[in-house]
């Protein structure tokens, strides 16, 4: 009761019983299930033995009983964002929208959804974004030399050169499947595209995954490859254009979903990359 009512913040040392507390915990919030604070202190319970879901749950009982609550609400937003390795859900946006109509200044809501349009690789979003929150501490404080502005200015900086490098790494790509090899791709199947080194280890440096329905249908797909298609950081299409790799396109089309492939799975021939950034790949073969 103590904890759950903010009378204390942790539990006496006494108590040894980590999942007999959780349960006890449980038992008051729902005998008050009405009662915002409770659930999110539920929630912190659920973070700290890293019980993920259930403290999203308690998170997002605690924001339906108290939806003009701004702590709660980021609370809620900023453990779906990071539990969703950076991406902006629906909910997500919703919740950081409410946040923002009632306070158009909220910077915490603001620097969430700059981190999320930038991982989503909307660059030009997130730095208006960034520029918002830069103008309303300047609003505060006129000093440009100040560290939060340096730090804000970095930020936008580093934006900008990720929007540049993605313009710069951008590859368009058009899919078309073998009408011979239709006959043996499955809806459940999945489609890769891909860069890889022409040489070497077939690691891609950025891969797309998607549904076969337009290649089953007879149409061809576009997709677009760029650095925000690395599976790692540090292994994209700029870094391996700076280390002067060759590189090369592809797609391929697996019944397993694994995208480093297998036998059984249809692809096309790799086709080599030069300056161009539009390029065709037929899918004709079997692996």
């Amino acid at each position: 009761e103590q904890l759950l009512t903010g009378q204390i913040e942790r539990p006496p040392e006494s108590v040894t019983d980590a999942i007999g507390l959780l349960q006890a915990m449980q038992t008051h919030v729902y005998r008050n299930p009405t009662d915002a604070q409770r659930w999110l202190a539920m929630s912190q319970a659920y973070v700290v033995v890293e019980a993920i879901e259930p403290a999203l749950e308690a998170l997002s009982r605690a924001q339906r009983r108290a939806p003009e609550d701004d702590q709660i609400a980021m609370t809620y937003a900023q453990m779906r964002f990071f539990s969703q390795e950076g991406q902006l859900d629906d909910k997500t946006k919703q919740v950081l929208g409410e946040v923002l109509a009632r306070n158009p200044q909220h910077e915490g809501a603001l620097l969430l959804l700059a981190m999320g349009q930038q991982r989503a690789g909307n660059y030009p979003i997130a730095i208006e974004y960034l520029n918002q929150i830069k103008t309303i501490r300047l609003s505060r404080d006129s000093d440009v030399t100040a560290a939060a502005i340096v730090q804000l200015d970095r930020a936008i900086e580093q934006t900008q050169q990720l929007q540049q490098a993605a313009l710069s790494s951008r590859i368009e790509v058009n899919v078309s499947l073998a009408a011979a090899l239709r006959a043996q791709v499955k809806p459940s199947d999945t489609l890769f595209v891909y860069v890889r080194a022409l040489q070497g280890a077939t690691i891609p440096y950025a891969v797309h995954k998607q549904d076969v329905a337009l290649l089953l249908a007879g149409q061809t797909v576009d997709v677009v490859l760029s650095d925000q298609n690395a599976m790692m950081a540090e292994r994209s299409i700029s870094s391996a254009r700076r280390e002067r790799i060759a590189l090369a396109v592809g797609a391929r089309i697996s019944q397993t979903g694994n995208p480093t492939g297998a036998a059984g799975d249809l692809e096309s021939l790799p086709v080599p990359l030069g300056t161009e950034q539009q390029f065709q790949v037929t899918i004709d073969r079997t692996r």
